[in-house]
């Protein structure tokens, strides 16, 4: 089979997740892998298999409506010409932001294409202009099969031109159970709080590190771990020093190994407005590490179960989450009980169980196609 994977980048949930099933499909044999990517950074993921076609897009807004065209137009031609020249049995697109464009230079073209939803699809809607909806709208009766992330995103496509034809597949904990690195002593007096991000204003890492000081007021050994980078980053730094917390908050830049990350912490934090299916909280359940968050949609409780393997927190309340942080920091075996149940709820993600779900997807939408 040959298999075309495109992405936007090899970094966020979307790169992971193209990188994840690139890899794994390219170790066999019987398989040719593309993967067509901005390839930004160097792969997470073992691509030696892949044939990695670098697409470089010019994003500067211009002012211009005729070259605005003139551009969009190019690109869809340098897609078409990309895609075609891959010769590709299926395609797999990655982001709605993305996909459209992908749908529109193949129109008239028999591969059979899936649109993997990346974001929750209601939130997304919403932000849309009119011209983002017609285009989302239009372009998607292209797709052959719509895969989403959670079950409750499934009715969004169910009175429209794809019903019938979308399934649910779940983000997979793609590390090996050899490579995980032991797991850190949980140390009562000073508990170590993570966050792994990139830092930007829709993780909302300002409104974390507020909580946390909230709650360090009154625990002064606790840890703060910040694990990403991003534009945000200086303003976040200048929060800190304004707090007098440098030495409770710490800024470690962007890292590769979260595995490894995971196990010297103790509780993984995140306070998006927005996410789709986080693959970190799947990094954190695959070492026993619980999550607290905001349930910023009810799919997120298809992952976690309240207060059995972390905590989700209504949107915005800050209250609540405070007091679930001051709970942890006060009574530890809340964590150690956590941990056990993160564990026992991984498998339903292991390797092996999505890339089942994924070659089943992959074989129906071929045999639909060739009907």
């Amino acid at each position: 089979m040959r298999l075309l994977i495109i992405a936007d980048k090899l970094t966020g949930g979307a790169g992971n997740v193209a990188q994840q099933l690139a890899s794994c499909f390219s170790r066999e044999k019987e398989n040719t892998v593309f993967l067509l990517i901005e390839t930004n950074v160097q792969p997470k993921y073992d691509l030696s298999n892949v044939h990695i076609i670098n697409r470089k897009i010019d994003a500067r807004k211009l002012k211009n409506p005729i070259k605005t065209i003139r551009r969009y137009y190019k690109k869809l031609s340098w897609l078409r010409k990309s895609i075609n020249a891959c010769k590709a049995d299926i395609i797999i697109s990655f982001l709605n932001t993305i996909s459209p464009d992908v749908l529109i230079s193949q129109l008239f073209t028999k591969t059979p294409i899936i649109v993997s939803e990346r974001s929750n699809p209601y939130q997304e809607w919403i932000k849309y202009n009119w011209k983002n909806r017609i285009k989302w709208t239009l372009s998607y009766l292209r797709a052959n099969m719509i895969v989403y992330q959670f079950h409750c995103f499934e009715s969004f496509f169910k009175y429209t031109y794809k019903k019938g034809k979308t399934c649910v597949i779940p983000n997979m904990i793609y590390y090996p159970k050899d490579d995980i690195t032991k797991r850190a002593i949980i140390n009562n007096d000073n508990l170590r709080f993570a966050a792994i991000s990139t830092l930007y204003s829709v993780k909302r890492i300002n409104m974390m590190i507020d909580i946390f000081a909230n709650v360090w007021s009154k625990h002064p050994t606790i840890v703060l771990n910040i694990y990403g980078d991003g534009p945000d980053r200086e303003k976040l730094e200048q929060q800190v020093c304004k707090l007098g917390l440098q030495n409770s908050i710490i800024f470690h830049g962007h890292v590769t190994d979260t595995t490894k990350v995971l196990c010297n912490n103790d509780v993984l934090l995140m306070t998006s407005e927005r996410e789709g299916f986080p693959n970190v909280i799947l990094e954190a359940m695959n070492v026993g590490a619980p999550t607290v968050m905001f349930k910023c949609h009810d799919g997120l409780s298809e992952i976690i179960t309240d207060g059995v393997n972390g905590f989700l927190i209504e949107p915005d309340n800050t209250n609540e989450f405070t007091e679930k942080l001051q709970s942890l920091v006060v009574n530890p075996n809340i964590i150690k009980e956590l941990s056990k149940n993160a564990l026992s709820s991984k498998a339903q993600y292991s390797r092996e169980q999505v890339m089942h779900l994924w070659e089943n997807c992959i074989k129906f939408t071929i045999r639909s196609n060739s009907r």
